[in-house]
């Protein structure tokens, strides 16, 4: 439920039309608009608001190609700070005890990746970001009560969501109206041919995403299988 509250609230009419203000503000602010595109995105990391929001707003406000080249690094630094916060404030969340021969394939996976990170940091962090096996607004957070060095989850995440920022930006830098985005309306979009463009470009997305996630999905399974056993966190 906690994963999905913040995307349930952006569909919410006084949310959604508060937000829609701000990116249209946003977009008329010339430079400044950066700065506060990238405040967003830190807040907007921090309350785990779902990173297709944040890439696609970047993509409506700048256009394809300076929103991704700006998108990129911005939800890296973003997702630094919910990492940080982690290492500071958020390991009692996912503690997780003595294993369990009953336990669920999540509390498996997220013992795995404890285990994993410290040996194959980048690696693993760069292939979580690829397969989605874990929710991708929780995963500073989580990756942040580990030994994962700060480096390795910032190159991880800056190049492991290269395919998802190119997708998300993509659907934002087309659309006309940031709203009917937000509450998956094709109402503005264009009409039948500007439909059309974006159905096209998120079935490719989508298909493109799938191939990827399932190369790094296996990729991942391989090097958490070989990886030590977690230890005990440092504080």
């Amino acid at each position: 439920m906690l994963v999905a509250l913040p995307a349930i609230l952006i569909r919410i009419d006084a949310v959604r039309a508060e937000l829609t203000a701000m990116v249209k503000t946003m977009r008329e602010a010339g430079a400044a608009g950066v700065a506060m595109l990238l405040a967003f995105d830190i807040v907007g990391a921090v309350i785990t608001l779902p990173t297709w929001a944040l890439s696609g707003i970047a993509g409506y406000v700048f256009g394809f190609w300076a929103g991704l080249a700006i998108a990129l690094p911005f939800i890296a630094i973003a997702a630094s700070v919910t990492f940080l916060l982690g290492r500071r404030f958020a390991r009692h969340w996912f503690a997780l005890g003595e294993p369990r021969a009953d336990e669920s394939r999540p509390r498996r996976m997220l013992r795995a990746v404890q285990g994993a990170v410290e040996e194959h940091g980048f690696k693993v962090t760069l292939l979580l970001r690829l397969t989605f096996v874990l929710p991708q607004n929780f995963l500073g957070y989580f990756l942040g009560t580990t030994r994962l060095r700060l480096r390795d989850f910032f190159g991880g995440t800056l190049f492991g969501l290269v395919p998802a920022t190119l997708a998300h930006v993509y659907v934002g830098s087309i659309v006309e109206d940031i709203s009917k985005l937000l509450s998956d309306s094709d109402a503005s979009l264009g009409g039948p041919a500007k439909i059309g463009i974006v159905a096209g470009g998120i079935v490719l997305a989508a298909g493109g995403l799938y191939g990827v996630a399932r190369f790094a999905r296996r990729a991942l399974e391989r090097t958490i299988a070989t990886a030590p056993a977690a230890p005990t966190p440092q504080d």
